[in-house]
C-alpha cells in the first residue's frame, strides 16, 4: 500500500488514509480524532481509494502461489490448497507451514466441529501456533495410538495442544500405536472405551495430518510404528508414503504388512470418509509422498509451500506418471 502525498495536510480524507493504513488506528479510534462519526470514516476511506490517494498492490510472489493452489485444486480436485511463497531460505520451512496450517485451522473451524489429529513435525509446529477462536462445542480427537518420542511430535502431544489452544474437549487415545500381537490388538478393540473412542473418531468433520517420507531420517521408524523387517516388506510392496502410520505406493494405493495387524489408529479408507482432509507438509523429499496421497485421494486441502507444490506439479507431469493416470 502506499499513500499519494497529498498538498493540504488538514484534508480528512488523506487525514483518514494516512491514520488508517499507515498508523494501523482502528475506524472508531480515527472517528474520535477527526471529530466524526465511524460511517464518515468509511466513507473518507473509500474515497481515498476512488481518488487513488491511496493504492494497494498485491506482490507477485503472492499472486504467483494462488495460481499454483489453483492448478492444484483443478488438477487433483482438491477443494483448497494454501501455499506459502518462498522467503528465500530465511525461515524454517516446518514452521512456516505449520504457522500457515494454524491459521487456515483457525478460519476452518466450526462449532460443533469434531477434528482429528495425527503426528509428525509440520503436526506439532501447527499445534502451537493455532489461534483462540468463536467457535465453541469443539472437541479435538486423537487418530492414531500414542508412542514414545522424545521431540514432543507424538499424537497425544499434538492433539492436546490443539486442544488447549482452541479451549476444545481433548480425547486422547490412552492405547500404544503398536501392539505386541494381534490377538491382543482385536481384544483391545472391542473394549467399550475403545468402540467409542473410534466411533468418535469415524465422525470427524476435518483431520489434520503430516505425511512421512520412507528416507532413513523419516520420523516414522524413530516412532515405533514399524520394524525393520516391516520396512523391507513395504518397500518391496511400492511404498512411497506414510499418513498416520499407514503406508501407501506411488497410485495411494494401501500396501500392508504383518505389523498392521497389531497397530492402534485410523486406517487410510477411515481417513477417506472424512470429509475434509487437511495434509500439513513441504520440502524436496514430500514431493513424491504428496503426489501419490494426491492421486489417492487422500487429501481434500494441501498446505505447503511454493517449491513443494511446483515439485508436485512437474512430477505429475513424468511420462510414468501420466501413463498411470491415464
Amino acid at each position: 500500500m502506499r499513500i499519494v502525498p497529498g498538498r493540504f495536510n488538514c484534508d480528512p480524507i488523506l487525514q483518514a488514509a494516512w491514520l488508517y493504513y499507515h498508523d494501523n488506528l482502528t475506524q472508531q479510534e480515527i472517528a474520535d480524532i477527526l471529530g466524526v462519526s465511524r460511517a464518515t470514516v468509511i466513507n473518507y476511506l473509500n474515497s481515498a481509494r476512488d481518488q487513488h490517494v491511496v493504492t494497494i498492490s498485491v506482490k507477485p510472489e503472492v499472486m504467483n502461489t494462488i495460481s499454483l493452489a489453483q492448478e492444484l485444486c483443478e488438477r487433483f480436485a482438491l477443494e483448497d490448497a494454501l501455499i506459502i511463497p518462498e522467503d528465500g531460505g530465511r525461515g524454517n520451512l516446518i514452521d512456516r507451514i505449520g504457522a500457515a496450517a494454524a491459521h487456515y485451522i483457525g478460519l476452518s473451524c466450526q462449532s460443533g466441529d469434531v477434528i482429528g489429529v495425527a503426528w509428525g513435525r509440520t503436526v506439532l509446529a501447527m499445534s502451537t501456533r493455532v489461534p483462540p477462536t468463536t467457535a465453541t462445542d469443539l472437541k479435538v480427537v486423537q487418530i492414531v495410538g500414542s508412542m514414545l518420542l522424545d521431540d514432543g511430535t507424538s499424537a497425544e502431544v499434538c492433539t492436546a495442544n490443539i486442544a488447549h489452544r482452541l479451549g476444545a474437549v481433548c480425547v486422547n487415545l490412552h492405547l500404544p500405536a503398536l501392539l505386541s500381537s494381534r490377538d491382543l490388538r482385536d481384544a483391545l478393540m472391542t473394549e467399550a472405551m475403545v468402540v467409542d473412542q473410534f466411533d468418535l473418531i469415524r465422525r470427524c468433520s476435518q483431520v489434520y495430518f503430516g505425511i512421512c517420507t520412507l528416507e532413513r531420517d523419516s520420523l516414522v521408524y524413530n516412532s515405533g510404528l514399524t520394524t525393520p523387517q516391516s520396512s523391507i516388506t513395504y518397500q518391496e510392496g511400492g511404498a512411497v508414503g506414510v499418513i498416520a502410520g499407514r503406508f501407501y505406493d506411488r497410485q495411494g494405493r494401501p500396501v500392508l504388512a504383518e505389523i498392521d495387524d497389531r497397530r492402534i489408529g485410523i486406517t487410510l479408507q477411515e481417513l477417506k470418509e472424512i470429509p475434509k482432509r487437511i495434509a500439513v507438509a513441504g520440502g524436496p523429499e514430500k514431493v513424491k509422498p504428496i503426489l501419490a496421497a494426491l492421486v489417492g485421494g487422500y487429501v481434500t486441502t494441501l498446505i505447503t509451500d511454493e517449491a513443494t507444490a511446483r515439485g508436485v506439479l512437474a512430477e505429475a507431469d513424468q511420462p510414468a506418471n501420466l501413463r498411470q493416470a491415464g
